[in-house]
């Protein structure tokens, strides 16, 4: 019985590990994927900045070019910016979505340590408890042994003295007849 739970406190404490390992295993590819988001972002934006640079430029170097023109490419400009505006909140949006996520792991990852802490020091009253039982046990074992030979003894004691009390017995029936 004794080698069952153990073992069954093992197998659960083992699942733990598991379990926090695949928790930590999922911490660092969110951690990665924050990371590669980010410098994707960055890139984006240095990307539209030098974009923004280049047609500013282009726009400043066709000044024969017709006003309405200008116009239409600066509100094609403008309209790329909102676009790419919208874009960036969107990944800032997802980037803060993987960071509760994170932070969702790690409350986790400690909800499962004290977990495993408190299912080992359980296990490990258990097992004091069961080494208590089994000391006494010796001892009343020890105990009953010590009986058991005292009263083999006085068993010995009483038949050796009964088969003097029959020869006597019979002694003094064969003495009398």
């Amino acid at each position: 019985s004794s080698g069952i739970n153990a073992e069954y406190g093992e197998t659960e404490a083992a699942q733990l590990r598991r379990v926090i390992a695949d928790l930590n295993t999922q911490k660092e590819d969110m951690v990665l994927e924050a990371a590669q988001t980010q410098q994707r972002l960055k890139h984006d934006r240095e990307t539209f900045e030098e974009e923004v640079r280049y047609q500013k430029q282009s726009l400043e170097r066709s000044a024969a070019t017709s006003t309405e023109k200008k116009e239409r490419e600066l509100a094609d400009i403008e309209s790329r910016l909102r676009e790419r505006k919208s874009t960036l909140k969107s990944i800032d949006r997802a980037v803060k979505e993987k960071e509760g996520s994170l932070r969702s792991l790690h409350a986790e990852e400690e909800q499962n340590v004290r977990q495993s802490e408190a299912v080992k020091a359980s296990l490990e009253k258990q097992l004091e408890n069961r080494n208590e039982q089994i000391s006494r046990n010796e001892d009343k074992l020890r105990t009953l042994t010590a009986d058991i030979t005292d009263l083999t003894e006085k068993r010995r004691k009483a038949e050796t003295d009964l088969r003097e009390t029959l020869r006597s017995v019979q002694s003094n029936k064969d003495f009398l007849l």
